[in-house]
């Protein structure tokens, strides 16, 4: 998970052998992209910047969007 600013808030390793076996059930299926789901638990954190967080996925090297919040901030009345 990173900030809005892009430091790492905390990370959560994802078995590898999770992945090859998803990509090795797409080769030869009509599937564009490969659908990974893995449960992850993490504290709750203070969200102290404005801004997008975005959970990101490494592998071989590169990085993935894996998903993001958008926060804007407290609402005031």
């Amino acid at each position: 998970m990173k900030n809005p600013s892009g430091s790492v808030l905390f990370n959560a390793p994802i078995d590898p052998e999770l992945i090859k076996k998803e990509i090795e059930a797409v080769k030869g299926s009509d599937k564009p992209t490969i659908t990974l789901v893995n449960r992850m638990v993490a504290a709750p954190f203070h969200l102290q910047e404005i801004g997008r967080y975005t959970a990101v996925v490494e592998y071989g090297g590169d990085e993935y969007l894996a998903g993001s919040l958008n926060y804007t901030g407290p609402k005031s009345d």
